[in-house]
């Protein structure tokens, strides 16, 4: 085999340069293969996929005659295979992405909101938090407009004007999206029930659980994001920015961040906002 490996990158540069490309997309196009059909819970086509790929390693090993020929096979039936077990889902995923995205951005192509619309839709986050922190429903609200397409399209798609009440029902607990994050951009809440990443911080406070964790996680890789958590545990109420922390607000605070996250006025500056601590316990 070794000899093979030697004959088989023996050539001018132009040559081998062709042959390292090709197994570079052969491999990328493996790892597509096997990495959605165990997203996919597929075994079947897992095991098959691992079959045709040790058939080939077994004929490299051999050295048999024409085994290029059968590599060559080998994927592509590789290929054929996953296409023909994938067809349906790819095609499900691709379109139901593609029409979330064309139906988020064309939702928030429309006419921006108003300075009005704005402090409404923030006296309703407002009014939201303060009734689920007396309930003890914790809460975990994102707002900006460049949140990352993969976090908003792991939720359930809403595309509806903020406001108390569905703020509340979809944090209500045992229902389905209440375990997830809600994304606001504006005045309308474009999405709910969304997965964060959880940044293992050990600098954090222990009270800190999973929600505020994963706030602290997408406020730090994106600090034009805000995020607005409640307490299941304790109700108290917290914000992160930037890295930054603020807690036990009360609605004045609350409403003096969201009126910089929703971008309404120039009034306070970040700094007035948010301090430069990383870490603000009053």
């Amino acid at each position: 085999m070794i000899d093979y490996i030697v004959r088989f990158f023996n050539g001018d540069w132009f040559d081998i340069a062709g042959k390292v490309i090709a197994i570079l997309f052969v491999t990328l196009l493996l790892y597509v293969c096997f990495n959605y059909a165990r997203r996919r819970r597929l075994v079947r086509v897992i095991v098959i996929d691992c079959l045709l790929v040790a058939v080939s390693f077994v004929l490299c090993v051999l050295q048999v005659d024409n085994f290029q020929f059968f590599v060559y096979l080998t994927i592509s039936l590789i290929a054929l295979i996953n296409v023909l077990f994938f067809s349906d889902d790819f095609k499900h995923d691709l379109f139901k992405g593609a029409w979330k995205r064309s139906a988020r951005n064309a939702s928030l192509s429309k006419d921006a909101p108003n300075s009005d619309q704005l402090h409404n839709a923030a006296d309703e986050i407002v009014k939201a938090c303060l009734h689920m922190s007396k309930s003890d429903v914790g809460a975990l609200i994102l707002i900006g407009d460049t949140i990352a397409d993969s976090i908003v399209d792991s939720g359930t798609y809403v595309d509806a004007m903020v406001s108390s009440e569905l703020l509340e029902t979809l944090f209500f607990p045992k229902t389905p999206l209440h375990d997830g994050a809600v994304i606001i951009n504006g005045n309308k809440i474009v999405s709910a029930g969304c997965y964060l990443p959880i940044v293992q911080d050990k600098e954090l406070p222990r009270e800190f659980g999973t929600r505020h964790r994963a706030a602290m996680g997408v406020t730090e890789a994106n600090p034009n994001v805000t995020a607005i958590v409640v307490s299941e545990e304790s109700g108290i109420i917290s914000a992160m920015h930037d890295g930054k922390i603020k807690r036990y607000l009360d609605s004045d605070a609350l409403h003096d961040i969201l009126v910089g996250a929703l971008h309404i006025s120039d009034s306070l500056s970040e700094e007035q906002l948010w301090g430069v601590n990383n870490y603000e316990q009053h």
